[in-house]
Order: structure tokens, then sequence, then C-alpha cells
């Protein structure tokens, strides 16, 4: 073989036991490929730390507008001038009843304070303003011995992770439950905190046509239901519903020892979270009571007129809870413009 020939060869043999550099077209075509969605994935990795560290969203103030839901504001004055067409000692009947029904939240929650409490369903509104109230005036006063979130045990470890931390914004259905979970345990150093959220396995079920999300709550609800405990619910406010197929119906229906009796299923709503009940406490302020935050402990005891004068509120922010909690934001010196009727 001539030398030359020989020689190539073994140029070639040697290159390709040698491995590529960094000059090698092929490391730099996958220095490109590879290189960019590690750098990506890099960013967002460190963008969802900081976040988990020192992100803190900002809470507004609550709108002071005392009209927020002018299509519900006709109702309010139709009622009003309801009220006013009434003799006088029919007019005293209905505000006396009022005064009766209506009581501070901090009366209302001493009272639960002392009653054989098993299982209290809050519905809230996933809300932060919402949470900031639960957190400052129910957590820091009723103490609790379990409370059970609308998460999964999983999702929960995060979130009490990120408490331990010292997050102080850590957001659970998109509002923060750092403040409530933190004024729980301040009030009760020992309490039990459980994610009742149905489970993939569980969905996986009901979407077969076996139970529903409703039950599978329910029977994670059972697991950890303690026999002289006083469990929180804290979850969607429909769920707390005492109608067939939601929550409420359904655990008094599926786990032993819960009745009417030991159980409680409320409404938890800022005055301007929903139209009906706006133009409610318009009303009340309007005829001289002006509640600052207060509870209607039993909605049943609602004067029989009010029912009528306010049908939405009673049919779809009432009547299904044997409790509704509201609260308001700070009084102003002066009202502001309203609609003219």
């Amino acid at each position: 073989m001539p030398l030359g020939i020989r020689d190539r060869e073994r140029t070639l043999s040697r290159a390709a036991r040698v491995p590529p550099t960094m000059d090698s077209p092929i490391i730099k075509w996958l220095t490109v490929v590879m290189g960019w969605p590690l750098i990506v994935l890099a960013a967002i990795v460190v963008f969802e730390l900081y976040l988990a560290l020192f992100y803190l969203p900002t809470i507004g103030p609550p709108n002071r507008q005392r009209i927020q839901h002018p299509g519900h504001h006709p109702g309010a004055l139709e009622a009003l001038a309801r009220y006013r067409a009434l003799p006088a000692a029919e007019q005293t009947a209905i505000r006396d009843g009022l005064g009766a029904a209506m009581v501070p939240v901090e009366t209302w929650i001493d009272g639960l304070g002392e009653a054989e409490l098993r299982l209290l369903c809050l519905g809230e509104n996933h809300d932060d303003h919402t949470r900031r109230f639960l957190a400052d005036s129910f957590f820091s006063r009723f103490e609790a011995d379990a409370l059970l979130l609308e998460t999964t045990p999983r999702e929960l470890v995060a979130i009490r992770r990120r408490i331990a931390r010292g997050s102080s914004y850590v957001p659970l259905l998109d509002a923060d439950i750092a403040a409530v979970i933190n004024a729980a345990v301040g009030r009760n150093p020992d309490l039990l905190i459980r994610g009742v959220e149905e489970l993939p396995i569980q969905m996986q079920r009901h979407r077969r046509g076996v139970g529903s999300r409703e039950q599978s709550i329910a029977r994670n609800i059972a697991h950890w239901l303690g026999e002289d405990w006083r469990h929180v619910v804290l979850i969607g406010a429909l769920h707390c519903k005492d109608l067939p197929q939601w929550l409420y119906r359904t655990a008094l229906a599926e786990i032993p020892g819960l009745t009417v009796a030991n159980t409680l299923n409320v409404r938890v709503l800022g005055e301007h979270q929903d139209g009906p009940l706006e133009a409610f406490v318009y009303f009340l302020d309007e005829i001289g009571l002006e509640p600052g935050d207060f509870a209607i402990p039993d909605t049943a005891s609602l004067p029989r007129p009010l029912r009528q004068w306010f049908l939405l509120l009673w049919d779809q922010t009432m009547g299904p809870y044997r409790a509704l909690v509201v609260f308001r934001p700070p009084p102003v010196a002066s009202r502001l413009s309203e609609p003219t009727p």
C-alpha cells in the first residue's frame, strides 16, 4: 500500500477514537438544541422560587362605593317603599324582628364556642378580603380542633412548607391561606390541619359513574372526624348548601354521628360580593339599623315580609344556609354618590 494512503488511514482511525471537542459541529449543534430548553427550565424554577419566598401580592383596599351592583338597587328602593307604606306599628315590628335576628359577629362566634358542634361547614368566596376577615375575626376567636381545607394532602404539604419558611402570602384557590392557618394555629397550637379535596383516584371513579366529588370530599372528611372534636371545613360556599347533591347534605346522610343538631352550614359574604345582599344591607342602613359586621345565626328568623321583598336573597343567599355572616368595609365619614331611583 502506498505510504500516503496508509498515513491517511491512520489519521482517520485516530480521529475516530478521539471524542468531539467543543469546536466540533456536533457539540455546537447539541448545545444550541438542548441548551435553550434547559435555560428556560432553569429560569422557570428560579422564578417560582422567587414567588414562593419573596413575592407578596398587594391586596387592594376595599371598594367603598356604596352601590356596586346597580342592577339590584331598584329592589332595595322598592322594599323601602313597601316598608314606608306600612303603618308605624308594622314598621316597628319589622325593625324589632331584624334587630332580634342579627347579632354582632363576635357575639355569634362566642355562641359557637359554647355549642356542641362537631362540624362547621364554612362556605366562602375564594377571595383575599374574605380570607383576611376570616383570619382576623373568625379563626383568631374560634377554637377549632381540626381545620379541613379544600386541597389535597400533597398540596397541603407544599402550603405548610411555605408557611414554615415564613411566607406571609400563600395562595390556595387564588386567595391567601397563610393568615387563616396562622390565626387558627395561634388559637389552638395543637390544631389538626388536613386536606379533604377529592383525590385523583376518587376522581377517576366518579367520572366512571361511581360516586361524585361531594361524596369523595364527605368520605375524606369522615376519615379525619374525631369523636369529640370541633371540625371546621373551609370550602367554597356552594358546597355548604343544604340541598341534595351538595357536600353538607351529603355529609349528613353518609357520615355516622352527624346530625342537624351538631352541624352548621354557614355562608360568609362581604357586603358587596353579592348583589341581593348589597341591596338588603342598603335597606338596613336606610331604616336606621346600620350594622357593622353582623351575623344572622338563624336565617329562618328573618321576618317573613323581607323574604318576599328580597326573594332572590332568600332563595340563593340565605335559604340554603342556616347562618349568614356579613362583613363590611370600614365606615366612611360621608355617603358616596349613588344611583337615583
